[in-house]
């Protein structure tokens, strides 16, 4: 997100993710470094039934810029593989949360 490479931030469209809207802003950090804080606004907000829904429609590198276009399951098995998300993918539906740096 620093970089600017990252755009969209790809969420389950649970809690304070279903609650967002456009204008909001979000702060990221890292927990072993937290005072690398970098706070980014919401521009856009769009809602998908699946992480390949999302994927396919907003594009691997809008969101996992390290990858290429064509590793959509690579993608895919990144999102599924967080703690919970399999569950919530199928239950919430998930969300693509297009950001700037303010």
């Amino acid at each position: 997100m620093r970089s600017g490479k990252k755009t969209v931030e790809g969420r389950c469209n649970t809690g304070m993710f279903r609650k967002i809207k456009i204008g909001d802003a979000i702060s990221f950090f890292e927990k072993k470094a937290p005072a690398n804080q970098i706070t980014m606004e919401v521009v856009e907000k769009r809602e998908y039934v699946s992480f390949e829904e999302l994927i396919k429609t907003e594009g691997v590198q809008t969101m996992l810029p390290e990858l290429n276009q064509n590793q959509i399951n690579v993608a895919l098995e990144i999102y599924r593989q967080i703690p919970g998300y399999s569950f919530k993918e199928k239950k919430f539906g998930v969300v693509a949360i297009e950001l700037k740096k303010i």
